[in-house]
């Protein structure tokens, strides 16, 4: 008679509930591995000292440049060992790799 236009309706509104619902287990999630991830990097200064964080940053750094967190991890190693000029030319040389990519991208 209606042709199911009625339940069109609560599809829709299950999905848009579902949609928001799985947005929010997402969020949670990044900010929970965000947590981790700041909980992990102070376990590591306090346990190996700023120079074996400065090295390790750079593998890091090394193996994934692209990643941000890669260039603030070895800028804030260099900062803990109070090479506050290197921290400085580290973040230099990061912005100027985010111009780059901004630039390819026009």
């Amino acid at each position: 008679m209606n042709g199911g236009g009625g339940s069109g309706a609560k599809d829709c509104a299950g999905y848009a509930l579902n949609s928001r619902e799985r947005e929010r287990e997402i969020v949670e999630s990044i900010t929970d591995r965000m947590t981790k991830q700041k909980q992990n990097f102070l376990l590591l200064c306090l346990l190996c000292g700023p120079l074996s964080l400065q090295e390790t940053r750079y593998q890091l750094l090394q193996l994934r440049p692209a990643q941000r967190a890669s260039w603030i991890g070895y800028a804030v190693a260099y900062h803990l060992l109070e090479d506050f000029e290197m921290a400085a030319k580290i973040v230099e040389e990061f912005r100027k790799t985010q111009q780059v990519g901004q630039n390819s991208r026009l």
